[in-house]
């Protein structure tokens, strides 16, 4: 049934620098129906909901599949992106989530290489409202005994919704990963410079880090779950406690992440001819996996290079997206011509 949605979001108290808010929903249907609700967090949720955030190539597909294994359900496979060579084993990311945080991002003028971060943040309500649509989906969909999970490295740019709409009792899990080890796999499957993926390294982990700021976040590197798998188990038993895992669960988990995973290694002899002082600070706090998180300013350094990237390819996006839009026009006329012409031809009644 179509309806017509009215968000009213107001801010309640401050806590560790971070808003924490009362939401307020009105909904208009067009049966005339109305409904009201009051709560924090935004969702209401009761059933457990586990989301997976962290920079692109920094392990959360990793993640995603170990829990997987464990009892965590990340959607039907029609319904996920499969395997590439990029990641063999899957990205345990749904296809629709996905293409709704791409369309949110692009909407508000940007990309996930390219992230919208002043545009973002005016955008509240339709950030919320598409998390909302997302979460809610999962939680409908998940099959009975298995806890819904929500995975795509494009979340991390929207970490603020994110919190807003699970609030204090959210189940976040984020992953991370040398900076160099980042850039060096974009560089290689995305074709994406050096400086400019260590710039999205640092944006994408700042923004984490400032909007789940107070928070108990599950911190998760690939690197160290290979080196110590029995605190592999023990963050997979924690995402996942309400389904009490079995031993048998948990060897699966533990089992999934391959070495073979761990691709592009950055050395910390190597911090200091590519990072950045910012880049290293963040990375050194990061890498002893903090169990609370607090607020990380982007870099004057790292926004001039993505300001930078984004000047560049201006005139090529908006020429495509041009030539998107005469094609869709052309489409469009050939249609109607078409359905002209097959009224005509029809015989007369």
């Amino acid at each position: 049934m179509m309806g017509i949605g009215f968000d009213f979001i107001w801010p309640w108290s401050k806590s560790r620098g971070a808003t924490r808010y009362h939401i307020y929903f009105l909904r208009c249907s067009f049966c005339g129906r109305f409904s009201f609700h009051r709560g924090e967090p935004m969702l209401g949720l009761v059933d457990p909901l586990v989301v997976v955030l962290g920079m692109h190539r920094s392990g959360t597909s990793a993640l995603a599949g170990s829990l997987c294994q464990a009892g965590a359900w990340a959607g039907e496979a029609a319904d996920l992106y499969g395997p590439t060579v990029a990641n063999a084993s899957g990205y345990f990311e749904r296809i629709d989530t996905m293409a709704a945080v791409e369309a949110l991002l692009e909407r508000l003028g940007g990309s996930w290489d390219l992230p919208p971060l002043d545009a973002l943040d005016g955008a509240m309500f339709s950030v919320d409202a598409a998390l909302a649509g997302i979460f809610a989906a999962m939680r409908a969909a998940a099959p009975e005994g298995r806890i819904p999970l929500v995975k795509d490295p494009r979340l991390t740019l929207l970490s603020g919704g994110v919190r807003r709409l699970l609030g204090d009792r959210l189940t976040v899990a984020l992953c991370v990963r040398h900076p160099l080890s980042v850039a060096r796999s974009l560089a290689r499957t995305e074709r994406v410079p050096l400086h400019h993926g260590l710039a999205l390294w640092e944006t994408y982990n700042a923004v984490a880090c400032t909007a789940l700021a107070g928070l108990p976040v599950r911190m998760f590197s690939l690197e160290h779950a290979l080196t110590h798998p029995q605190d592999h188990r023990r963050l997979v038993a924690d995402v996942l406690a309400p389904l009490d895992l079995t031993e048998a669960r948990l060897d699966a988990a533990v089992v999934h992440l391959r070495h073979e995973l761990d691709h592009e290694r950055g050395h910390e002899h190597e911090e200091k001819q590519w990072l950045t002082l910012a880049q290293r600070d963040l990375w050194h706090w990061l890498r002893g996996l903090p169990s609370i998180l607090e607020p990380v300013q982007i870099s004057p350094v790292a926004r001039e290079v993505l300001s930078t990237a984004r000047q560049a390819t201006a005139p090529a996006v908006a020429a495509a997206r041009a030539e998107t839009g005469h094609v869709t026009k052309r489409l469009h006329d050939l249609m109607l011509e078409f359905e002209r012409v097959k009224t005509k031809e029809q015989p007369e009644a």
